[in-house]
């Protein structure tokens, strides 16, 4: 019988204690929350901002309006950002490499950066002010505190302009190439005729290059420095590298025109080559 009592004090004991954690947890978030608020009113006060917030809470202000396609659920995007708190402090940044990729309205990012990348066309250029409710919660993210609004600067890149076969129709033109490519879509036009071996699958190479975009932007060359030396059908290049180099011989020299799926596919590489970018390399197979 004492048993049975004590079990049951305890259980009341713990749900009384439950019930009163639970109770304090509730108003402290809500007292968390209300001050956000009244930090969020006074930044948008002291920073003239009169766009009205979304129905959300969230606010979107238009700084370049795109030419390009507004999204649609379920399509992939292209987006550069730098994301900061109300202070300025930025605590991440796609800036100085490759854009993110992300599809827009199912649920792959914050609720905030989901809405405000909705109201925009490809091209364009906009500010989110994103509340906690929309963002990182009341739990924040390793160094996101919880309850805190975060602004991201965002430009929605327009990928219209990536891979267009028009530019590479009038690179061809303008360069008189007539030559039809391999079935993977790579482009090889000798220039120089080596009179050295074929090189072997798996054999070592050395190579002297200049990589450029289609509008003649060098973006890497190995002239001036060392060669880049490699195992040839390894996977340790691009793959229109390992299958354009495997076309030469030993002293001989080619442009290599690449599509972006024998490239650096859709993500692209670095602040220099852009996403589904055609690249054009001058390459020479070394005799040694």
């Amino acid at each position: 019988m004492n048993k049975q009592i004590n079990f049951r004090l305890f259980v009341f004991i713990f749900l009384s204690f439950s019930i009163f954690f639970s109770s304090c947890l509730k108003k402290f978030d809500e007292e968390q929350r209300a001050r956000e608020k009244e930090i969020l009113k006074d930044y948008i006060r002291d920073n003239d901002i009169t766009v009205p917030p979304t129905s959300s809470g969230m606010y979107f202000i238009d700084s370049l309006t795109g030419s390009g396609l507004a999204p649609v659920t379920g399509d992939s995007l292209w987006v550069h950002f730098t994301g900061s708190f109300l202070d300025e402090i930025v605590f991440q940044s796609t800036l100085e490499g490759p854009p993110f990729i992300f599809q827009i309205g199912v649920g792959s990012v914050l609720d905030g950066f989901d809405e405000g990348v909705s109201y925009m066309k490809r091209g364009g250029k906009a500010r989110f002010i994103v509340p906690s409710w929309l963002a990182y919660g009341s739990n924040g993210y390793y160094t996101i505190p919880g309850f805190t609004t975060l602004i991201y600067d965002v430009h929605l890149v327009d990928d219209a302009n990536f891979d267009n076969p028009e530019d590479l129709a009038a690179f061809l033109d303008s360069n008189q190439i007539s030559t039809q490519p391999t079935e993977s879509g790579l482009y090889y036009i000798e220039t120089l005729a080596g009179t050295g071996e074929e090189p072997l699958h798996l054999s070592e190479v050395s190579v002297h290059y200049t990589g450029m975009l289609l509008d003649s932007t060098i973006f890497d060359t190995s002239i001036g420095k060392d060669p880049i030396t490699f195992t040839l059908g390894a996977g340790q290049v691009i793959d229109g590298w390992d299958e354009g180099i495997a076309m030469m011989k030993k002293g001989g020299k080619a442009t290599l025109i690449i599509p972006h799926t024998l490239g650096y596919g859709v993500i692209g590489s670095g602040t220099k080559v852009p996403p589904k970018a055609y690249l054009v390399f001058d390459v020479e197979l070394l005799n040694q």
